[in-house]
């Protein structure tokens, strides 16, 4: 929180004194402000020990106060390296804000394992549930670059992408998915619709 001072404040015709108990809410916990207000006080910031959903919130944070680009890239930097565990979650979060640059970091931190048996920072998790939170296009693309040929084409094109995936795997660890997923990442484009693109 950010503390507002006593003062006074132009109503109208009037002027109102400010609480000292008026505060303006930013969204982070006292720890994690403290910890930015840190880098923010010295002349070169270094990384602060973040755990991957406070580094996120940090990174959101940066985002909704247009933080300067030099922390923002530090911080963006920090909340990377804590989502390698997490790729699913991030990729999860940039899903629902139409990031499609952020959901393609997302997908090169991903790797075989990662991607079929996820987790998220609270729990462990299975493949199906996180993919149904991916919008349909994501889901296709997903899985159309994702699996070997051979694992696509066990999908009816004229049926929903999951109605009959218990038919053909009994449980995650049966999925065999990439291990290089560079390619995959840079070349994930859903339909429009889902993310957007920024203007260069």
């Amino acid at each position: 929180m950010f503390e507002i001072g006593q003062g006074t404040a132009q109503v109208g015709n009037k002027r109102k004194t400010l609480s000292i108990d008026s505060s303006i809410d930013v969204g982070l916990s006292s720890h994690v402000l403290e910890l930015f207000l840190d880098m923010v006080n010295v002349p070169n910031p270094t990384a602060p020990d973040l755990v991957y959903p406070n580094s996120l919130m940090l990174y959101e944070f940066c985002i909704k106060f247009d933080i300067i680009k030099r922390l923002k890239d530090l911080i963006e930097s920090i909340m990377l390296k804590n989502a390698r565990s997490y790729p699913w979650a991030l990729l999860i979060w940039s899903s629902e804000r139409e990031d499609l640059p952020m959901a393609r970091k997302a997908l090169g931190l991903m790797t075989s394992s990662r991607f079929v048996t996820p987790k998220l920072p609270d729990r462990q998790t299975h493949f199906w549930e996180l993919m149904s939170r991916l919008p349909i296009d994501g889901q296709y693309d997903l899985l159309r670059s994702g699996f070997p040929t051979s694992t696509c084409k066990a999908y009816s094109s004229d049926s929903s992408i999951f109605a009959r995936h218990t038919s053909y795997y009994a449980n995650d660890s049966q999925l065999s998915a990439l291990e290089d997923w560079n390619e995959t990442a840079s070349q994930f484009n859903p339909q429009k619709r889902f993310y957007k693109l920024p203007i260069v």
